[in-house]
């Protein structure tokens, strides 16, 4: 099905999107963490 290929694809995106999101917040909370010891 193109429809539910396409949507997976969508989705696909959305939760890159949202990983690559969590990482940098991560990285940065943990930034400043160290930062403040």
């Amino acid at each position: 099905d193109e429809a539910i290929a396409g949507f997976l694809e969508i989705v696909g995106e959305s939760l890159k999107e949202l990983a690559l999101n969590n990482v940098k917040k991560v990285r940065h909370h943990t930034a400043l963490s160290l930062a403040s010891h």
